[in-house]
């Protein structure tokens, strides 16, 4: 009889909390890897700083990855165990390794919490005109969870969450377009590599596609074309695609500038030192921003030197219409025109830009337009200018903040980054240091699936 009651004061017992480990990888250290076995059948998290992981599948086996660990920090993790009969608990105490000594370090310069859109973190990249990059991701005091250095003489010029949350993609360039250093990597959370995918002439921004697979914007290198009567060496810009971790030879055309535009190529004007960003070339285009639709069948593109978003349809390869710029199919009011702009998102009857402001006014900025796709207008809803009057020469970039109407803003070499009320109140702003330049940027409320 005692024997029977022991065991039954024992089974009504939480689960214990056994054998725990916690491994970490030096050049990721933001992440752990948390192992530990239960007594008893239980669904196990572990909690940090509040934040906690989603729960495992349950059992006495338990393997869980922690994210957003606060690089150069000591901290507590809180490990649960829910079982039948409560919940076990255990703390474990870790030092969370530093970032590489020269990532820059980010300042939070304003915060307004009441109207900031919840907790989330600012992946982007920062980079220097020397060939330094980081990809990053940041919390909301502006402290690195995750960093990874591109190699010297490199840009890693757009970083993205992965489609299916397990980790980041990003782009490899050449910040003096000489050299061809096109490429596209994989890396989870772990920072495991997970796929190096050749990305041929690519340059400035690649979407993930949603059956797999990438499409880039690449150059197209055409010595000797006729430009409105002149011989010129040109150098324009294509849609490829390519399958993961393909290599060179494997990527396939989707769109040219060179033999699919409207109207063929033409002189729009540029100044002499913006046709020749591409050393040796005249550059017509300069595409800068690559959009795919969800469902995987419409591709948009910013043009910068043409002043002009572009649709084309991914199965015909054709163009579908141009929205700004000298041959514009939408009309709209005098005066609001983007001017070499840079963008992130379109969606289903607008879009926001970073307005650079190179030909309009000489003050950059973020702005929305509505578009009317049957009637072929857009319109202007929401404008926020630099208060200091900046000139953004270089990127630039506007995104929406999922859950709220603020949007969050990166002012490239003004080297900061602002979450705007729809009043153009600032209510978040961090700041790199001086000759550090913010890349796109993407929002996670969550660092989890």
């Amino acid at each position: 009889m005692l024997l029977l009651v022991l065991l039954a004061c024992r089974a009504a017992n939480p689960p214990d909390i056994l054998d725990v480990d916690v491994v970490t990888d030096a050049g990721t250290p933001g992440v752990a890897t948390v192992s530990f076995t239960t007594s008893d059948d239980a669904v196990a998290t572990v909690t940090v700083d509040g934040r906690s992981t989603p729960p495992d599948d349950g059992g006495t086996d338990h393997v869980v990855e922690v994210r957003g660990l606060v690089l150069g920090r000591s901290t507590t993790l809180e490990l649960s165990a829910v079982g039948e009969h409560g919940t076990g608990t255990f703390e474990q105490p870790l030092d969370v390794g530093s970032a590489r000594a020269d990532l820059p370090t980010i300042e939070r310069t304003v915060w307004d919490q009441a109207r900031s859109c919840g907790d989330g973190y600012l992946l982007t990249s920062l980079l220097t005109l020397g060939g330094s990059s980081f990809v990053v991701v940041l919390d909301r005091e502006g402290r690195p969870v995750w960093a990874r250095p591109g190699d010297q003489g490199e840009w890693l010029s757009r970083a993205r969450p992965s489609a299916d949350g397990s980790g980041l993609v990003w782009l490899h360039n050449d910040p003096g377009r000489s050299d061809d250093l096109g490429r596209i990597t994989r890396v989870a959370w772990s920072g495991e590599v997970l796929s190096e995918t050749r990305a041929w002439q690519a340059h400035h921004d690649f979407v993930e596609r949603p059956e797999g697979g990438f499409a880039f914007l690449s150059y197209i290198l055409a010595p000797g074309t006729d430009v409105d009567g002149v011989t010129r060496d040109v150098a324009t810009d294509a849609i490829l695609e390519v399958d993961e971790g393909g290599a060179e030879g494997d990527e396939r055309q989707v769109f040219s500038m060179l033999e699919d535009y409207t109207g063929g190529l033409f002189d729009p004007g540029v100044t002499t030192a913006e046709a020749g960003f591409v050393p040796g070339y005249w550059e017509f285009s300069h595409g800068n921003s690559l959009m795919i639709d969800p469902d995987g069948g419409t591709y948009h593109v910013m043009f910068r030197w043409l002043d002009a978003l572009i649709e084309v349809d991914r199965n015909s390869g054709s163009q579908v219409w141009q929205l700004g710029g000298e041959r514009s199919d939408f009309t709209g009011p005098a005066g609001e025109d983007f001017s070499h702009a840079h963008m992130s998102e379109w969606w289903d009857g607008g879009f926001v830009v970073f307005d650079n402001a190179d030909e309009t006014g000489g003050i950059s900025g973020a702005a929305e337009y509505a578009v009317d796709d049957e009637a072929r207008t857009w319109d202007r809803i929401w404008d926020v200018r630099d208060p200091e009057g900046h000139l953004e020469l270089l990127l630039g970039d506007v995104i929406r903040v999922p859950g709220c109407e603020n949007r969050m803003v990166a002012w490239s070499t003004s080297s900061r980054v602002e979450e705007v009320t729809p009043e153009g109140e600032v209510v978040w702003s961090l700041s790199a240091p001086p000759g550090w330049i913010v890349s796109r940027i993407s929002w996670l409320p969550s660092l989890y699936p």
